[in-house]
């Protein structure tokens, strides 16, 4: 399976497996606005379930690329 944590330079990318056996991939984008006051948070992006851990390794690399910023 894909690492359950990859860090992306606007967010971040965490993957679980369901109990059905697919993979659930989501993309964090960081957000501005602190949350409660506090520091700061982030808002979910990018959802989508996968079968195999190939496919969702090629969703988490997806998912990382949309998360990095062009130069």
């Amino acid at each position: 399976m894909p690492a359950a944590f990859t860090p992306a330079p606007s967010g971040f990318v965490v993957t679980r497996l369901l109990d059905d056996g697919r993979i659930l991939t989501e993309g964090f984008v960081f957000s501005p606005e602190p949350f409660d006051g506090g520091g700061p948070s982030h808002e979910i992006a990018y959802s989508w379930i996968d079968d195999t851990e190939t496919e969702a390794a090629a969703t988490v690399a997806e998912f990382v690329n949309n998360l990095t910023p062009a130069a």
